[in-house]
């Protein structure tokens, strides 16, 4: 409720903005409360790709940490993507993980019983994004190319899962039994 109220309140709503900048004021390294403040007065389209490490120092000047406070990352994945492209970059990013974790996981269901190598080399890839995605809570998008690269090889892992014949005389089923 607090995160949709955030998104869809006017700019200069005390309750909200007193309430952040507050925790702000009381932990100058908690970048992620500028990020929630910059994604709350640019909701739609952020404040830009790559942008928000010079809109931190606005806020941080706003808060009265002028010589404190160099410029840095969200130190959290999300909020930095919500503060750099908004709700629509957020939306394409959740719609990427998506399209690459719920074809993992059902492609490590369909093997599990059948090709449980096949089944463990698939959830290696879906516990690879998850373990970066989890990272991500707590650091922003740091090393990128790699993140694009697990992207990618979890994408290649799915589809040969999905390229793989069931053994002649074998029932394709949708599930495996629940064991």
């Amino acid at each position: 409720a607090f995160a949709f109220r955030l998104t869809f309140t006017p700019k200069d709503y005390p309750p909200v903005r007193a309430c952040l900048e507050e925790s702000v004021r009381r932990d100058p390294g908690y970048a992620a409360a500028w990020a929630m403040l910059a994604f709350a007065d640019h909701p739609i389209l952020g404040v830009g790709p790559g942008m928000f490490r010079h809109v931190f120092m606005e806020y941080s000047e706003e808060a009265g940490f002028k010589s404190q406070i160099k410029a840095r990352e969200a130190h959290n994945l999300f909020l930095g993507i919500a503060a750099d492209t908004g709700i629509l970059g957020l939306g394409a990013f959740t719609a990427i993980l998506a399209l690459v974790l719920v074809p993992l996981y059902r492609e490590r269901r369909r093997w599990l019983l059948r090709d449980p190598p096949l089944a463990c080399l698939v959830a290696g890839y879906l516990m690879m994004v998850v373990a970066y995605l989890a990272n991500g809570m707590f650091l922003h998008m740091a090393y990128e190319r790699f993140f694009w690269a697990m992207i990618a090889l979890a994408c290649a892992a799915g589809v040969i899962a999905r390229a793989q014949q069931v053994a002649p005389g074998e029932v394709e089923a949708s599930t495996p039994p629940a064991t």
